[in-house]
């Protein structure tokens, strides 16, 4: 009998729980080591471009941000129009500011470092400065090294005004504009671009320590002066939630505004009206690939990057930013996620399971992460992408190691008791074997030695068991040959059977087959019992198709592979019925009918012991004899209640057929009484 710990372990697998538990906690610590190193940025960098990319469209911006551009149709404008080629001169800048005020802008942002003087002429500067004058005004300013600009803060300039803000890094230089024009802004932002490994902006530095001074970037020092009494709370370093690119605000060239302001001068009717601008907030920067202010951002190679302000000053105002999931909940995630797939796993029994882990569970997890962008939350994918691809790996290799193991024991336990092929597909499929049982309709083979009793008070106790290991070492492989199972061995008789543990097609004929061949091998064998052991052995097999409970049965801590029901023994009483008739192999009537390519005879109706029911009996032919027709005849005479012709028929042939030979006896035994007939061969004995 097996122990449960041994099968139920395959179907179940508690006893590796630890081992699953062990491989989760490797997993876990491995994904967050490798996610520490940042070895997973770039893959989850991609991941979140990708989303970006995806909601950029559905993101809604803020209708008060007006972009004016220096785009290339207003360099080509300007030099075919006007014969003025780049730099411009910076009087043409005051049409901006000019034509602003005029619309009731609210501010005017210049994502422009004037750093250097005019190449005009130092009117040119003063002009501009005035015009800078007029309404609020932001200049940029940029933060390097200590060999860039100066090392600090100049005192002709506004201080910065950067309140709720406490920066992460600390500037050494920085690189101002002239001081006619720096003095003339309203206030300083910076725009230096925080710039990920790959390349690619992703987020924005909000203010910077320099001097012993806070510095704001260019967008949230324009934040800060536009809502003082704003309450929104921002980290220095923030993701930026872009919206679809390029210019996703409202736009327009910078030709079309001076064209517009120059209009208005001389009394004519602008092409941009002035009003439009009422209460914006006007972005001037540089969007010609000659004037190298693209940056590269999730949505496009060639941002412009006064849109990137843009963008990052919407986000200030809306508070808007992407905010990264918090540790504890991607813990939790990872957690979650990881525990899934583990348990999955410890239930994966090949390649095709793995299907829900590697496919299913990461599907999940994207969707769980787009979900979250779409509320402004990023969740980071590879991180968890990563523990379910480690504890599949993992669990893989572990389970090759278990397989290989169950397979050994499998194959131990089983090898003895039914084919290889069968063992092979129980390999394959452990979870068949499990602890109660199921109802299967199985062709039920029960032998036994006639006289064995007699013949083992023969011999000597060691040759009559090597005898019966040789007798049921050469039967039991014939049986497993034909694909049957070996139930149990019972003294010198072999309970088998067909269609269990496995689906076996025409499992009847196959039990068949085997009683055949199992007789054919004990008359060879016969031959050599004699000469080794003095003596023959004369077997007697029943078998019968029928429903039973076939499984794993018995108790918590040791149960057999068997079955139980009816069919098995009606299987048994056939095996008796052998004596009746002096066949050697009995079926029932539901064997005989589905059995092919073999032929049989009737041999009679009976009724066994414990049935009251009447069966009918066939017996297995190897060929047809001259005398069947006779046998038949005598047969049906006898089952009519005609006795005595049926006994004249018999007696043609009965030394040439000892069934007929046996029915000459039971109708004798009918005439004396001593054996009863109710339409059928009452069976007193088992």
């Amino acid at each position: 009998m097996y122990e449960q710990r041994g099968l139920l372990s395959i179907v179940k697998m508690p006893k590796h729980a630890l081992e699953y538990a062990i491989l989760f906690g490797v997993s876990l610590v491995l994904t967050f080591f490798i996610y520490r190193l940042g070895m997973l940025d770039k893959v989850e960098y991609i991941s979140y471009d990708w989303r970006v990319q995806a909601f950029s469209k559905s993101k809604p911006i803020r209708e008060d941000i007006v972009l004016f551009v220096i785009d290339q149709s207003s360099l080509e404008w300007m030099q075919k129009e006007q014969g003025i080629g780049w730099p411009w001169p910076r009087e043409l800048y005051s049409a901006f500011t000019s034509f602003a005020k005029a619309g009731g802008a609210k501010a005017v942002v210049f994502d422009m470092i004037f750093s250097e003087d005019s190449i005009y002429n130092k009117t040119d500067d003063i002009a501009f400065a005035q015009a800078l004058k007029t309404l609020p005004s932001v200049g940029a300013i940029s933060f390097g090294g200590d060999k860039y600009g100066t090392d600090s803060w100049s005192k002709q300039i506004p201080l910065p005004h950067a309140k709720s803000c406490t920066p992460s890094q600390n500037a050494q230089g920085v690189l101002f504009p002239i001081e006619e024009i720096g003095r003339s802004f309203t206030l300083l932002g910076a725009v230096n671009a925080s710039v990920e490994s790959d390349g690619v902006i992703r987020r924005a530095r909000l203010c910077y320590a320099f001097d012993n001074l806070v510095v704001p970037s260019l967008a949230y020092g324009v934040y800060e002066y536009l809502y003082p009494d704003a309450k929104n709370e921002f980290s220095n370093e923030v993701f930026i939630n872009y919206h679809d690119a390029p210019f996703s605000y409202t736009t327009y060239s910078s030709a079309s505004i001076i064209q517009s302001w120059s209009a208005i001068q001389n009394g004519l009717e602008p092409t941009i009206e002035p009003h439009l601008l009422k209460d914006k907030v006007i972005f001037v920067g540089l969007s010609a690939s000659g004037l190298f202010d693209q940056r590269v951002s999730p949505l496009s190679k060639n941002h412009a990057g006064v849109d990137i302000q843009a963008t990052i000053f919407d986000n200030l105002v809306s508070d808007a930013f992407i905010r990264p999931l918090g540790f504890s909940y991607e813990l939790f995630y990872t957690l979650f996620f990881g525990i899934l797939t583990t348990w999955l796993m410890m239930y994966s029994r090949n390649w095709t399971h793995f299907i829900f882990p590697l496919l299913v569970v990461p599907a999940f997890v994207i969707a769980l992460g787009y979900l979250y962008y779409f509320y402004n939350i990023w969740l980071h994918i590879t991180l968890h992408l990563s523990a379910i691809v480690l504890i599949v790996i993992l669990s893989g290799l572990l389970g090759y190691m278990l397989e290989g193991r169950q397979k050994r024991y499998l194959k131990n336990a089983f090898s003895h008791y039914v084919s290889p092929a069968i063992v092979e597909k129980l390999v394959e499929f452990p979870e068949r074997l499990k602890l109660g049982g199921e109802s299967r309709e199985l062709t039920i083979f029960f032998s036994d030695i006639q006289g064995f009793t007699s013949i083992s008070e023969k011999l000597e106790p060691e040759l009559m068991i090597a005898m019966l290991h040789e007798y049921l070492d050469s039967l039991s492989t014939i049986i497993m040959e034909h694909q049957g199972t070996i139930d149990k061995y019972e003294g010198d008789a072999i309970i088998a059977f067909w269609n269990a543990p496995l689906d076996i097609q025409e499992h009847e004929t196959l039990a068949l087959q085997a009683a055949l061949a199992c007789q054919q091998k004990l008359f060879v064998m016969n031959q050599n019992f004699k000469i080794k052991y003095g003596v023959e052995l004369k077997t007697r097999i029943g078998i019968h198709t029928g429903k039973v409970i076939v499984g794993n049965l018995g108790s918590l801590k040791h149960f057999d592979y068997s079955f139980i029901g009816d069919a098995g023994n009606l299987a048994s009483r056939l095996e008796g019925v052998n004596k009746v008739f002096g066949t050697d192999i009995l079926v029932s009537k539901t064997t005989y009918e589905r059995v092919k390519g073999i032929l049989f005879r009737k041999i009679g109706t009976i009724k066994v012991v414990g049935r009251t029911e009447a069966l009918e009996v066939y017996q297995p032919l190897a060929c047809k004899s001259e005398h069947e027709a006779l046998f038949t005849k005598g047969v049906e005479l006898f089952e009519s209640a005609q006795f005595e012709e049926s006994k004249k028929v018999f007696e043609q042939f009965y030394k040439a057929d000892s069934v007929a030979e046996h029915y000459i006896k039971l109708i004798d035994e009918i005439a004396q009484k001593s054996l009863m007939w109710e339409n059928a061969i009452v069976l007193s004995n088992k």
